[in-house]
């Protein structure tokens, strides 16, 4: 009889949704910087270029003045962490 595959670890279960609720705070970080910024016309184009805007992040809100991008990073961080719990599984 096939033995069913057991699934992800609760540590990995986790440590995704702590790193989609960190993406999700960073999508709206983001999108109320470009909305501050520029109005509704930031709002579309945050919107609209979402993907090649998200690595571009850090370097916008450095330039901007608004400080170190920390929770770009620890959502980068939590990323690798959780890309290597799951290639652990």
């Amino acid at each position: 009889m096939a033995r069913a595959y057991p699934g992800p670890s609760v540590y990995a279960v986790c440590l995704g949704a702590a790193w989609i609720a960190i993406l999700l705070a960073l999508f709206g970080t983001m999108m109320a910087g470009y909305g501050r910024l520029w109005g509704v016309p930031g709002l579309a184009f945050g919107m609209a270029l979402l993907p090649v805007s998200a690595p571009a992040y850090p370097i916008i809100a450095w330039y901007t003045g608004s400080g170190f991008p920390w929770l770009w990073t620890l959502g980068l961080v939590v990323a690798v962490a959780l890309g290597n719990v799951l290639l652990r599984d």
